[in-house]
């Protein structure tokens, strides 16, 4: 399971909304989650299957999902089996 908490100013805790959480909120159930890199703001969550989620501060299009909205809940940017290794700056 994946559990999110602090600063949530971009919907970067994934939770389906903007507010400031104090203890440790579900963000997903699975059991396949392989990895996750958290930035200031966002972050990437890939999964065994090869399906690469974005979630958070998107101002400068890093979340690579061509545009510059935020998300505030895990969006499926790919899948790729052949993802070995996800990093955010």
């Amino acid at each position: 399971s994946l559990f999110s908490f602090g600063d949530n100013t971009f919907g970067q805790l994934a939770i389906g909304n903007e507010e400031d959480q104090i203890k440790p909120v579900l963000v997903m159930k699975d059991a396949k989650i392989k990895k996750i890199s958290c930035g200031g703001f966002h972050f990437l969550l890939l999964k065994e299957n090869g399906e690469l989620f974005v979630c958070g501060n998107n101002e400068f299009g890093q979340l690579g999902l061509r545009d510059y909205k935020d998300r505030n809940k895990p969006t499926l940017l790919m899948v790729d089996k052949d993802i070995i290794e996800i990093s955010c700056g």
